[in-house]
């Protein structure tokens, strides 16, 4: 009888333990989430804050159409405004973007917007654009690259 316990209790060690067959695994999975939700943070707290960027604005169809503008990002709004009047102010969650090769396309009010900014980079994290061109995704990745840099000096 004395075996057969031990055998019982072998086996029972055994059947506890294969929910944690690699405890580094599971260690490694938890710092992979806690990775994403510090990136996650960061980038809510990069829209939460003010940003103002030079550039122009035209209606997408016509380029001949642009205006130079300044254009702020705060509280998750954004407002652009030319030398001589407000053109628009709108809450992010009413604006659609896209980052394309010639800039950032904004669809509002019915009509589509080619955005130019001084700092691609900054204005996609600004408005937490997920996806892009891959010429845009280029700038954005060129311009972060360039701000690292004099971070590190």
């Amino acid at each position: 009888m004395g075996r057969r316990s031990s055998a019982v209790s072998r086996i029972r060690s055994i059947v506890r333990r294969e929910p944690d067959e690699d405890p580094g695994a599971d260690e490694w999975a938890q710092r992979v989430l806690e990775a994403r939700a510090k990136v996650q943070q960061l980038a809510e707290r990069q829209r939460q804050m003010p940003a103002a960027f030079h550039g122009s604005v035209a209606l997408a169809d016509t380029p001949s159409s642009a205006v130079d503008v300044e254009i702020d990002l705060d509280a998750g709004r954004i407002e652009v405004r030319s030398e001589r009047c407000l053109i628009g102010s709108w809450s992010l969650d009413e604006v659609a973007v896209s980052g394309l090769d010639d800039g950032f396309h904004l669809k509002v009010e019915g009509e589509e917007l080619r955005l130019v900014t001084d700092n691609d980079a900054r204005f996609a994290l600004g408005i937490g654009l997920q996806s892009a061109s891959p010429i845009m995704r280029r700038r954005i990745a060129a311009g972060l690259d360039e701000a690292d840099s004099r971070l590190a000096r």
